[in-house]
């Protein structure tokens, strides 16, 4: 086996020891789970497993075969992806009639074939169901790994024939750490900008290709500016007048993509708050540094306007998202829907 091929997906011991013992046995199971988040690495452990087994090389997977290249480009005949129509959210039961189709055709370039179910959490029941029938008594060839955000999503009969492993979520400290090993623009982040560093962090909630993409977006160096202004709206949302709030807005003469990034930091501070005032202790943070930062603000708030704001934070984000208005009006509307959501309870 080679272990370096794995290095690419940080920690997930227990996953790794789980696949090195398959791989070392030559034996996988024909289905397979692989469950966590989204951005902690399903996609492309599914995609290592894959070369795995279809590498022909001594060391496998050599990730420089012709097999393992077509297998990362998602372009190998042996390796099918699953996932929803175009215009479905789920996963039906014509889509496993469809897989079942080609599933007796044997393998093009190798010994085996690989159907990776992108989302199995989608799978409808009656789809769940067909699939049972076809990982019960698959073609000898054939191996299904189902990617879910939590395998209690699926049905009881499809987890008793598929084992199950779970993708790491880091703490924010790890994550702090392990990331400048892996990009070089979250080292230059980590130096330049350590508030912008440390939101990013925070915001994909212990996820390792979340926090990737975070620090290397062309966005998270205006992170810290967004998340200044959002402090400023929280504590003019708390005890100040809606003409403050809109004067704050008015000040900045943000662009539509500032705007965009600040209701988003709105929305994470206003979400911390609310697991604050609930007490959720052990609720990560996206916006404030600590539970205790966040619970400072709990006193300003009910947990109605809080929700209520959250709402209306939250679509003012899809709206600016999604509809066209100049970054000055969409700023007034924004703050007047962010007064109005904390007016209406108070």
């Amino acid at each position: 086996m080679n272990h370096n091929a794995f290095e690419s997906i940080p920690g997930n011991k227990a996953a790794k020891d789980y696949i090195t013992v398959c791989i070392e046995n030559d034996c996988l199971p024909h289905a397979l789970i692989i469950e966590g988040p989204e951005g902690t690495g399903k996609k492309a452990f599914a995609r290592l497993i894959a070369a795995s087994f279809i590498c022909d090389e001594e060391v496998r997977p050599c990730l420089k075969c012709d097999k393992c290249n077509r297998i990362l480009d998602d372009i190998s005949q042996d390796v099918s992806w699953v996932i929803p129509d175009k215009d479905r959210k789920t996963i039906g039961v014509e889509n496993i009639r469809d897989l079942r189709l080609t599933l007796y055709n044997v393998p093009g370039e190798s010994e085996r074939k690989f159907f990776i179910i992108n989302d199995a959490s989608v799978l409808t029941e009656p789809a769940q169901n067909a699939l049972l029938k076809t990982i019960e008594e698959p073609p000898e060839f054939a191996y299904f790994i189902l990617l879910a955000s939590n395998a209690a999503s699926l049905l009881p009969t499809v987890r008793s024939r598929a084992p199950s492993v779970r993708m790491q979520i880091f703490e924010d400290a790890e994550l702090a750490d392990l990331l400048p090993t892996f990009s070089k623009k979250a080292s230059e982040l980590k130096n330049s900008d350590p508030e912008a560093y440390g939101l990013a962090i925070r915001s994909s909630v212990g996820c390792f290709e979340k926090a990737i993409k975070a620090v290397g977006s062309s966005k998270a160096g205006k992170a810290s500016e967004a998340a200044e202004l959002a402090g400023q709206v929280i504590s003019l949302l708390g005890s100040g007048s809606r003409a403050k709030i809109l004067a704050c807005f008015h000040s900045q003469k943000l662009s539509r993509d500032d705007l965009c990034e600040t209701a988003k930091m709105i929305c994470y501070a206003l979400r911390d708050i609310f697991a604050a005032k609930k007490g959720c202790v052990n609720t990560p943070m996206l916006f404030f540094s600590s539970f205790d930062a966040a619970a400072d603000h709990t006193s300003s708030f009910t947990a109605d306007a809080l929700l209520k704001m959250y709402e209306a934070a939250t679509q003012g984000y899809l709206d600016l998202n999604n509809i066209s208005l100049n970054a000055k009006l969409a700023s007034v509307h924004f703050a007047d829907s962010l007064c109005n959501a904390r007016d209406r309870i108070s």
